[in-house]
C-alpha cells in the first residue's frame, strides 16, 4: 500500500514537472494553429480598386520575390541598404561593419533579437552574413567547388545570381560568446526559440530539412529569409518553403478570390495575385506590392 501510495506521488510530482515546463517553455518556442484565421474570399467587387502601373523590372522587386539557382536575381542599384551594425540593438552582435541588410528588415529583426534577449538573456547571437554582391558569391561558390567539388558545393553555396543574399531580405547566424569563443547556429538549445518564433516577425527559415527536394539546397538552420507577415504565418501553418508558397499564392487570382488572414497580433490582410503590369490596389487601405520574381505581383493589403 505504501508503495502504491509513493508512486502515486511521484506521478503527481513528475505532472507537475511537466505542466511547469510546459507553461514555461512550450508556448515560446511552438506555433499555434493558425489554419482557423486563413480563409478564402470570392465575393469581390473589383470597382472598388485602381490601379498602378508597374514596369517589367518590378516583378524581380520586394520582399516576397523568389531567387533561387532556377530564379536568377535582377540586380538593381535600387537596394535600400542599411549597415547592420548601425542600426541593431546591443542585444545580438554582428560579426563586421561591412553587414548589411535591406532597411525594412532591421525593425523586425531587432523586435526578435530583443524578445529572444529578454527570454533567455543570452547576447551571443550574431549576423555574419547579409547582402551579397555577385562577385562575392562568385568566391563563396568556387572556393566550395575547390574544397568539396561541384556535386556538393551546390548543395551548399548557391551560385552567383541565385542566393538569397543578393536579394538583402536574407541573412544568417552564427554564435560569438563574450569569452571570444565561436560556434555554429545549429538553431537547437535555448537558440530554437528563434527558429520556433521567426515567423511572428515576418521571417522564415528558409531551407527547412525537409523541403530539400524543392530548394535543391540543404538543411540551413542559421539562414532566414524576410518575407513579411502575414505571409510567414501562412507559410510556417501551411508548411511551405518559398518555392511552394510562391507557387500557391497564384491561386488567388485578382477578382476571382482573394486569401483572408489574420496574424497573431490581431491584423487582418488580405492577399491577391495578378500577372497584369496594371496592378489592381484598394483605394481606401493601405497596401504592399511585391513582385515574385517569376511572373507577376503579389498584393497584400492591411485590411483593418
Amino acid at each position: 500500500m505504501k508503495f502504491i501510495k509513493r508512486l502515486l506521488f511521484a506521478i503527481i510530482l513528475f505532472g507537475g514537472f511537466v505542466l511547469l515546463y510546459y507553461k514555461f517553455n512550450y508556448f515560446a518556442i511552438e506555433k499555434p494553429n493558425y489554419k482557423g484565421y486563413i480563409s478564402i474570399v470570392d465575393a469581390i467587387d473589383i470597382d472598388d480598386y485602381a490601379y498602378i502601373s508597374k514596369k517589367k523590372s518590378d516583378i524581380a522587386k520586394g520582399e516576397l520575390i523568389l531567387v533561387n539557382n532556377n530564379t536568377p536575381y535582377l540586380f538593381s542599384e535600387n537596394n535600400d541598404l542599411v549597415c547592420v551594425y548601425d542600426n541593431k540593438k546591443s542585444c545580438y552582435k554582428v560579426s563586421d561593419l561591412n553587414v548589411t541588410l535591406e532597411e525594412r528588415v532591421m525593425e523586425p529583426l531587432n523586435e526578435m533579437m530583443q524578445e529572444f534577449y529578454n527570454q533567455y538573456a543570452i547576447d551571443a547571437v550574431t549576423v555574419i552574413s547579409g547582402h551579397r554582391s555577385y562577385d562575392f558569391q562568385e568566391s563563396l561558390y568556387n572556393n566550395k567547388i575547390v574544397e568539396d567539388g561541384e556535386i556538393e558545393a551546390v548543395k551548399w553555396v548557391a551560385k552567383p545570381g541565385g542566393s538569397e543574399h543578393h536579394t538583402g531580405y536574407a541573412l544568417d547566424f552564427g554564435i560569438y560568446h563574450n569569452s571570444g569563443r565561436s560556434q555554429d547556429y545549429k538553431g537547437n538549445g535555448k537558440y530554437q526559440w528563434i527558429n520556433k518564433n521567426a515567423y511572428r516577425y515576418g521571417f522564415v527559415v528558409r531551407y527547412p530539412e525537409e523541403k530539400k527536394e524543392q530548394t535543391n539546397i540543404e538543411y540551413e538552420p542559421w539562414h532566414f529569409r524576410y518575407i513579411g507577415k502575414p505571409h510567414s504565418f501562412i507559410a510556417t501553418e501551411y508548411n511551405m518553403c518559398l518555392e511552394e508558397y510562391i507557387e500557391y499564392l497564384k491561386e488567388f487570382q485578382f477578382g476571382e478570390k482573394h486569401l483572408r488572414v489574420t496574424d497573431g497580433d490581431g491584423k487582418q490582410y488580405e492577399i491577391y495575385y495578378t500577372d497584369n503590369l496594371d496592378v489592381p490596389v484598394p483605394t481606401d487601405k493601405q497596401y504592399r506590392i511585391s513582385g515574385n520574381n517569376v511572373d507577376g505581383f503579389i498584393v497584400t493589403v492591411l485590411d483593418n
